[in-house]
């Protein structure tokens, strides 16, 4: 007889595959591996070939559910900083909030007069908080893939984190409190109040641990950066249970604080930090997705009311992002429909569904199936809508490579020529100085450059004054074989012990030069060269320079 240990692993083993095999298929087929994660719960579950019962995870449920959205917020909270959000914050904020409570409201609607047979304004409420914001872990791959302007790419992904964000704070923090209102402790004005007051206490729990773990790990030189940070998120979600506030948005406010920080080094921790972290949120991802298919009962799909509700509630969706990217004039007449028609439901979804039902909060026996059905059909119109997209631009005329070449020469070359304005031109060259005095302060290299591509060749755009008396400015003639190296690979490239350059005298030890990307393309590069100094650039080097250039991308983007 197989023990509950050994099937219990082997469920856990067969999942974290599906996941793998699933994350292949959408990079080559752009096909999402929801549908294989689902469709394989649906398959191992009791509705299927009963394989894996539902039950084998027993009491732990509660937990892993409690891990799951810790997981999730975590993760949006690391990569939701205010650097990213400072310049648009009021648009994106509007826009996120607008949208999320419009679809969440017209979800409400079709569950209280179409679903739910106890006209339970409350719990048509919470399902609709529940399923009312798009899935990161599927709609970020999806915009990265599409030809949109870089601005409303980032645009529409900040929106989708942040909704996503309001949906389980909102949906985690009312289940708290559902029970004592319930039980007469609360009244629907106290309900309000006592929602705002948990959100505020775990909003300061949050910034407090945030900063002053923000303030060790700047400090700390050890190895398992992530593995502490992973403790102190579980500590802080620990803190805000303890006093009845809600944990998960004490470790989403915690994530962003100890995310908003402005030293290289401290970047290059959270890049590994982030790294670790889009692992488990994707191992998190893989369990909850087939966790929920097991639930879904297949006799559903042959109820004529239960699916006709279900595609009430994707047009009810549509009709809200379409109403949301009209009045706030979201991107040109041909990306809006990006906007309106990629909006999936993933990770957050599956969660919070678990997790309403384990708690009790929504008791609505198709629940489970309706959440499942949604995540299928929303990933589906999405799947679509990427199929056409690539379709009409596969029709789309065959540039020339003058043209492709011409593409090439945007913002450095911009600004270089005079074609920016004084505003766009002071802000890029401040960004250039920036990441140049960076690569002094944490590389220590001796020469720091920027070049621009202007019609395919590297020209110098910005070096420190210093190195061109140490190096000689004939030295840059050397330098743009390099650049044109890095540019032609699209990778770094590294050269160590070079000896003597041809146009110069100078005896240079090393040289790192990395490609500049704006919209996709490489526009330039920026590099780092020794003459004294190291005699070769080792592997941290090569790592900060490439966070360096990364918050150059973000600045010039």
């Amino acid at each position: 007889m197989v023990s509950a240990a050994a099937s219990f692993f082997f469920a856990v083993g067969a999942f974290i595959f599906a996941g793998i095999l699933g994350l292949i298929a959408f990079k080559k087929f752009k096909i999402s591996d929801l549908f294989l994660l689902m469709l394989l719960g649906i398959a191992i579950g009791p509705f299927g070939l009963k394989l894996v019962s539902p039950e084998i995870f027993g009491g732990s449920l509660t937990i892993v559910a409690t891990l799951g959205l810790m997981m999730v917020l975590f993760n949006e909270g690391l990569n939701l900083t205010y650097e990213e959000l400072k310049e648009d914050i009021l648009k994106i904020s509007g826009f996120s909030l607008f949208v999320y409570v419009l679809t969440a409201g017209c979800i409400a609607a079709v569950v209280y007069f179409f679903l739910d047979p106890t006209k339970s304004i409350i719990q048509a409420l919470i399902i609709g908080i529940a399923l009312g914001a798009p899935g990161p872990s599927v709609f970020i791959p999806v915009y990265e893939r599409l030809t949109l302007d870089e601005k409303l790419r980032k645009f529409l992904i900040l929106e989708g984190v942040i909704a996503d964000s309001i949906a389980i704070i909102l949906a985690t923090s009312l289940a708290l409190l559902l029970p004592a209102y319930w039980a007469g402790s609360l009244s629907s004005t106290d309900l309000a109040g006592e929602l705002f007051k948990t959100m505020a206490i775990a909003v300061v729990i949050g910034i407090m641990v945030g900063f002053t773990w923000r303030e060790v790990l700047s400090k700390y030189k050890e190895d398992f950066h992530y593995l502490l940070t992973l403790a102190v998120a579980f500590i802080t979600y620990s803190i805000g249970a303890f006093v009845g506030t809600s944990g998960i948005l004490a470790v989403f406010t915690f994530g962003v604080v100890a995310a908003s920080t402005t030293g290289t080094l401290m970047k290059l921790k959270l890049t590994e930090i982030k790294q670790f972290q889009n692992e488990l949120t994707f191992l998190m991802k893989i369990f909850f997705l087939i966790y929920l298919g097991m639930f879904f009962d297949t006799s559903f799909l042959t109820n004529v009311s239960f699916v006709s509700a279900a595609v009430l509630i994707i047009i009810a969706m549509l009709v809200a992002r379409f109403i949301a990217v009209k009045l706030f004039r979201i991107g040109s007449p041909e990306e809006s429909w990006a906007t309106i028609l990629v909006f999936p439901r993933a990770l957050a979804a599956a969660v919070l569904t678990i997790t309403l039902v384990e708690a009790k909060v929504v008791t609505l026996t198709s629940f489970l199936s309706i959440s499942f059905l949604i995540i299928i059909l929303t990933n589906l119109v999405t799947t679509v809508a990427m199929y056409l997209h690539e379709r009409k631009r596969a029709k789309a005329p065959v540039k020339t490579g003058q043209e492709m070449k011409d593409e090439k020469v945007e913002v450095l070359a911009k600004a270089r020529t005079g074609i920016l304005g004084p505003g766009e031109k002071a802000k890029l060259v401040k960004a250039v100085d920036n990441a140049l005095k960076q690569i002094h302060q944490s590389i220590g290299a001796e020469m720091t450059f920027t070049m621009v591509l202007n019609k395919g060749k590297p020209e110098i755009f910005a070096a420190d004054e210093k190195a061109v008396k140490t190096f000689g400015k004939n030295a840059y003639k050397d330098l743009k074989d390099f650049a044109q190296e890095a540019v032609e690979r699209n990778s770094f490239v590294q050269v160590n012990d070079i000896g003597v350059l041809p146009n110069t005298t100078t005896d240079v030890r090393s040289i790192l030069v990395l490609p500049i990307h704006h919209g996709g393309t490489v526009i330039g590069v920026i590099g780092a060269a020794n003459k004294k100094g190291k005699d070769y650039f080792e592997e941290d080097d090569i790592n900060l320079l490439s966070v360096i250039r990364d918050g150059l991308e973000t600045a010039i983007a």
